[in-house]
């Protein structure tokens, strides 16, 4: 009988082993939030910040692509013992319900030459806490300059800025000073920017725009102010017994005190940094000198003014009754984010049966940008999706909605860029934010130029483009420009992975660059390839060309457009050379080159919704809009899209997502294939404007280029089928877009060989 009952007990503890697993499973605690790369002013454990109000940041990664952060919660200490018991003995944020991802300090007032500690933690969108954060530190400088307000402050805004300086250790004698740069300009541009432009500093009429004044807190010191050099530099100067350690030094930027209207913020919105120098210090820095200088300094935010359009943005591809998702940002007419949008939205679309959001209002929370889950696209076919709101309204880029899985989905992004790690007025990670966060793009590359003189590394930049890498959200690129010239252009370099800067002055030429990075998973394809910017030949000569790193060329920038010369509706800026353009490089040189198109961004955020560049300085080389590249990937991953971008399953637009679908007998754009009989040419094109002129254009060797077809659609869409009759021989196609608001679009070219 013992033995029996042994026997049955051994199911029953089988059984209740099994309940307390299945238990497990699914009353598991919740997956908590974490994160990572935490900085302090834009460094990890920075050693002399001047900034009184300095900046931490983190990175959100939540339980999947839905999660989000719905809050942090910060603690600075004096003491690292006191974070270690979770206790911010100088500032405890508290939890604060934002999905911001950065943050300035609020707590009491941090002294000169000490060490801090900090550390955060972050609520996902279900309200689950992570974990605190390793403790990070930070130390202050010997000098210190608070900027008031430090809220952000509206594009075209007028104010009033103070800036205090706390006198360091050694003080400022008679005679002594330092400088403060001007928040316009930091680079070599030196003011030919109006869209970047503060009010000027002036200090001798009190009556007008910018007057700027300054004390002391001592009676027997006084300071003049002057402004020096063509960056603008405010010279400080000490006048009488000087200035001892932690005594200060007051100025009024935009001192409405005697009748001036303060100062008017600039149109761009973005983050302006107040960097502080010697007395003789005049700006004239860039790339790692200019970062060295700002990396400390204290800065203000800009922001959008009242929204007058809103950004619509949902994937180009979506299968009937899929659940998608519909990003909306509210921008104002100058393309910048309404971080205070309001409005209320409802919802409509092309398809009558499709299932959408109710009606919403933006809240504080939202910061201008929200997404909106679980939208059902009913009916097959190309269809849009509006919203509206009383003020603002926005309709949505083109979707293809199918039965079928599209064997390819269909990536936006700018690829062309700077910051100021090199020639660029805008920070790294205000480009990725705005492609991110704004401009909904899928994918971006900052490509700083590689020059010795500016100092940069890939240690330096790697860890930015790593930091917003997020696959399957959002994808970055390490990548730098070659820039060459006299003859040998322009090429982006874009690395896969082990990225370096290679410079121009020291690999001088194509072939000695292709040679450095043989073995390398890096593509160099040639940047505004017709320019004779640089007083000579920008664009590169045709003669040097390398199939393996030269997959594809950039076909348009803000300098314009480099296809061809005749009936060219946007030519580039600075001349071009015919025998550099697209059309003779694949064409009479016959090149296997994919086409795209990116910004080039120097002065504006890549992937800007600006949409009038007639706010830049009229005759700069940089006369026109954003420039966007397509990208037809399996997936958002870096390997996937590198692999598609040497495959040239591409195109280019002048900075608008239009669906672009092109194939020749079923070859999709960028392939190569024979065919006895004659091509049976596909096009579909969904715009983001009425479409006014559709060309399916060729060449051959015998008949050079011609356009072989055209569609004048005068609507939002249009597919179209076309038989080549004459196909005689080895013949490349490629289509060309005109919308009616003068937005274009370029497919990459299909080979066809007879």
């Amino acid at each position: 009988m013992k033995k029996i009952l042994q026997m049955r007990a051994v199911p029953a503890a089988i059984a209740i082993v099994a309940i307390f697993i299945i238990s497990a499973l699914i009353f598991r605690a919740p997956e908590s939030p974490q994160i990572s790369d935490l900085l302090c002013q834009r460094q990890q454990n920075p050693s002399s910040i001047i900034d009184t109000t300095p900046e931490f940041s983190w990175r959100f990664r939540g339980a999947g692509a839905d999660d989000m952060q719905s809050g942090y919660q910060i603690l600075v200490s004096s003491i690292q013992s006191g974070l270690d018991d979770n206790y911010g003995d100088m500032w405890d944020s508290g939890r604060v319900y934002s999905k911001d991802s950065e943050a300035a300090y609020a707590g009491k007032p941090l002294s000169r030459n000490r060490e801090y500690f900090w550390k955060v933690r972050v609520w996902n969108s279900k309200g689950d806490a992570g974990v605190y954060s390793e403790a990070q530190k930070f130390r202050m400088g010997n000098h210190l300059l608070d900027v008031f307000p430090s809220d952000d402050m509206r594009s075209m805004s007028w104010n009033t800025i103070t800036l205090t300086f706390f006198i360091g250790d050694g003080g400022i004698p008679d005679g002594g000073g330092f400088s403060i740069l001007s928040p316009c300009d930091g680079d070599t541009w030196q003011y030919q920017f109006a869209t970047s432009l503060w009010t000027r500093w002036q200090t001798s009429e009190p009556k007008k725009a910018g007057y700027t004044t300054a004390s002391t807190s001592r009676s027997d010191t006084r300071v003049s102010l002057s402004v020096a050099g063509p960056r603008h530099t405010l010279r400080v100067a000490v006048h009488g017994a000087g200035l001892q350690p932690d005594d200060t030094i007051t100025i009024v930027y935009g001192d409405t005190s005697r009748g001036s209207p303060g100062v008017q913020a600039p149109v761009l919105a973005r983050r302006y940094f107040f960097p502080v120098g010697n007395i003789k210090d005049t700006g004239q820095y860039d790339g790692m000198s200019g970062w060295l200088k700002y990396k400390d300094s204290p800065s203000l935010r800009v922001v959008g003014s009242n929204a007058t359009t809103l950004h619509v943005v949902s994937h180009p591809y979506a299968r009937i009754d899929e659940k998608i998702s519909l990003k909306v940002s509210a921008v104002d007419e100058n393309g910048n984010l309404d971080t205070g949008y309001s409005g209320k939205v409802s919802f409509t679309s092309t398809d009558k049966e499709a299932v959408l959001p109710g009606d919403y209002t933006f809240t504080s929370f939202d910061r201008g940008a929200h997404c909106f889950e679980g939208i059902a696209l009913k009916t097959e076919g190309l269809q849009t999706i509006s919203v509206i709101s009383e003020k603002a309204s926005g309709t949505s880029n083109v979707l293809r909605v199918t039965r079928e899985e599209p064997e390819e989905n269909l990536f936006f992004g700018d690829a062309h860029g700077h910051s100021m790690f090199s020639d660029g007025m805008i920070w790294i990670d205000d480009h990725y934010e705005y492609m991110r966060d704004v401009s909904f793009l899928d994918f971006g590359a900052v490509t700083d130029h590689g020059e010795s003189s500016y100092g940069f590394t890939g240690d330096m930049v790697t860890p930015y483009a790593d930091r917003f890498y997020d696959p399957g959200s959002f994808v970055t690129f390490c990548a730098s420009e070659w820039t060459r010239g006299m003859g040998y252009g322009h090429m982006n370099n874009y690395f896969l992975s082990d990225f370096d800067v290679y410079a121009s002055d020291q690999y001088k030429k194509p072939e000695d660059l292709w040679r450095a990075l043989y073995g390398e998973e890096v593509i160099t394809p040639s940047h505004h390839p017709a320019s004779k910017l640089d007083d000579g030949p920008a664009g590169y000569s045709g003669i040097d060309h390398n199939e393996d790193f030269q997959p594809c060329v950039e076909i348009y920038s803000m300098h314009g457009s480099s296809e061809c010369i005749d009936n060219n509706p946007l030519p580039m800026a600075q001349g071009a050379d015919a025998e550099r353009t697209v059309q003779y490089l694949i064409g009479e040189r016959g090149y296997k080159m994919g086409i795209y198109a990116s910004s080039d961004a120097h002065v504006y955020l890549m992937g800007s919704l600006m949409p009038d560049p007639s706010v830049y300085q009229p005759g700069f080389n940089h006369r026109y809009g954003t420039a966007l590249m397509a990208v037809y990937a399996p997936e958002l991953t870096r390997e996937s899209l590198f692999d598609s971008i040497k495959n040239r399953h591409t195109y280019g637009t002048t900075g608008e997502r239009m669906l672009l679908e092109f194939s020749i007998d079923g070859n999709v754009m960028g392939s190569e294939y024979r065919e006895s009989d004659l091509p049976e040419i596909s096009v579909t094109v969904g715009g983001t404007d009425i479409l006014n002129r559709i060309e399916v254009i060729k060449y051959s060797n015998s008949s050079g280029w011609e356009s072989i077809h055209t569609e004048s659609p005068a609507q939002l869409t249009c597919t179209f089928a076309y038989t080549d009759t004459d196909f005689t021989e080895d013949s490349l196609y490629y289509v060309r877009v005109i919308q009616t608001d003068g937005e274009m679009a370029w497919s990459s070219p299909i080979w066809v060989y007879r």
